[in-house]
């Protein structure tokens, strides 16, 4: 397999988790459906009443629970990293600003490219990426 193809597969992989993940059901056809069926089937029910590229109240909501639990997961994985390999949380501020310019980028650049994202979506998912980090520097670290 190209090697192009399959970091977009991977990528794809990781921006799919919310959708895949969704805990609320919805009753399809008068069954009741979970995960990603019913996130699906709940993201085409408000696009047909508000517009493309909208995700409603839940649906934005989740999301942006799943960007804070995510950024957690990396607040968690920089940690382990940083006290692995030096023994502190030294290297926790340049991890934080790497991670912090990859999500301006994929927030800023390749989502409103590639999924016609509009700005104020990106704008709050940045912020609910790097919100959680900042809490932290200033927490655990300053």
């Amino acid at each position: 397999m190209n090697p192009e193809k399959r970091s977009v597969r991977i990528y794809h992989y990781f921006l799919t988790i919310p959708d895949r993940i969704y805990p609320f059901s919805s009753f399809i056809e008068g069954e009741k459906y979970r995960w990603r069926k019913s996130y699906e089937h709940t993201l085409a029910e408000v696009r047909a009443k508000i517009g493309e590229n909208k995700y409603g109240l839940r649906l934005s909501a989740w999301r942006e629970v799943c960007h804070v639990i995510g950024a957690g997961i990396f607040i968690g994985a920089a940690t382990f990293i940083s006290q692995s390999l030096f023994g502190s949380n030294a290297a926790l501020p340049a991890l934080f600003i790497a991670a912090v310019i990859a999500v301006t980028v994929q927030e800023f650049y390749i989502h409103p490219k590639h999924y016609g994202q509009d700005f104020g979506k990106s704008v709050v998912d940045w912020v609910s990426w790097v919100a959680p980090l900042g809490a932290y520097l200033l927490i655990a670290v300053i």
